[in-house]
């Protein structure tokens, strides 16, 4: 049944839907500003504020969201922390990028999206797409532009991070099956296989130092699929 009495063009329910959109990052500001001075709070000792995040993460919060979140309040408050501590524009916090990756970016180049630059960027299929503003990409691309570190990617370094250091296609990787004893990665066209102990893949990931971020990355995605993370 039609509401009468409620927003009938598209303009009316765009200008409903932003006032909730606005409440809605200043609910994610107040979250910040709230666990940065939780964490400075002389009564709350470093296990209690420990245990204050996991009570935040039940509710489905990711660490990363959290950490956006504190740096979201301090970048509007230019007066509390230090030079040292990640701050992020709050326009950015839902930009479709991985926080992690913004987090990163230093001010200069989080107001060259936020500003309206023009940027080259690829395609799912590896080909470049006509210059695009930040706010014209989709969430892959978004993410494609920006790299590790919160680095803005040239085209061609678009190109190398999609190929792989070896000028090879390596997304998707294929499938990973897990045995008793060892694991056993095909690739996409089932032409190669690869079978290592779990002991020599933990030891390959702790030699490329990406141990931690693996750690990270399963906390995330087991809160994404409702799974409880475990340490």
């Amino acid at each position: 049944m039609k509401n009468a009495n409620g927003p009938k063009s598209l303009q009316e329910w765009q200008s409903v839907l932003e006032q909730i959109l606005l409440n809605y990052r200043d609910q994610f500001l107040k979250l910040g500003e709230t666990l940065y001075h939780a964490q400075f709070c002389k009564e709350l000792s470093p296990a209690d504020y420990k245990q204050l995040l996991a009570y935040v993460e039940q509710w489905g919060i990711k660490s990363a969201d959290i950490k956006s979140a504190i740096a979201a309040y301090l970048y509007t408050r230019k007066d509390l922390g230090t030079e040292d501590d990640q701050r992020i524009d709050p326009v950015l916090v839902f930009a479709g990028a991985k926080n992690s990756k913004i987090l990163f970016m230093d001010e200069q180049d989080q107001q060259r999206l936020v500003n309206g630059e023009k940027f080259e960027v690829l395609m799912s299929n590896g080909k470049p797409d006509r210059p695009k503003k930040w706010q014209e990409m989709n969430d892959v691309q978004r993410n494609t532009l920006i790299g590790k570190g919160g680095k803005i990617l040239s085209i061609n370094e678009q190109l190398d991070q999609m190929r792989g250091k070896d000028k090879s296609a390596i997304y998707p990787l294929g499938s990973l099956e897990g045995h008793k004893e060892r694991l056993m990665l095909t690739s996409r066209n089932g032409a190669t296989h690869l079978q290592v102990s779990y002991a020599e893949f933990a030891r390959m990931l702790l030699m490329a130092e990406c141990w931690d971020a693996l750690v990270e990355a399963i906390k995330e995605v087991r809160q994404e699929t409702g799974r409880q993370s475990k340490r």
